[in-house]
């Protein structure tokens, strides 16, 4: 498991996730000291369940920059578009 947690960790850079201070829609920051530790405990969990299933490196360094362009999205503002409201509504509309 620590080969991925390195892995994991060392993309923080390339994933430009060292500084998390920018207000986010889709993350709330954790202020509590009790909180970041159930937060880290919890992604090591993750990142130890992708190991006992076998996850390659390549596969983890997937998911992370996933997660980040999410994150990024968040912090860039990024809301979901009249055009694609109105979309869905047509689509339940058609559906009932």
């Amino acid at each position: 498991m620590s080969h991925l947690l390195s892995c994991v960790w060392s993309c923080r850079k390339d994933l430009m996730l060292e500084k998390l201070t920018d207000p986010n829609l889709f993350v709330m920051h954790l202020r509590e000291s009790n909180d970041v530790k159930e937060a880290i405990q919890s992604w090591g969990r993750s990142i130890h369940a992708m190991n006992v299933l076998g996850f390659s490196e390549a596969e983890v360094s997937a998911i992370c920059a996933s997660l980040a362009a999410i994150y990024h999205l968040g912090a860039a503002g990024a809301v979901i578009g009249i055009s694609l409201l109105l979309f869905r509504s047509l689509l339940r509309s058609c559906n009932k």
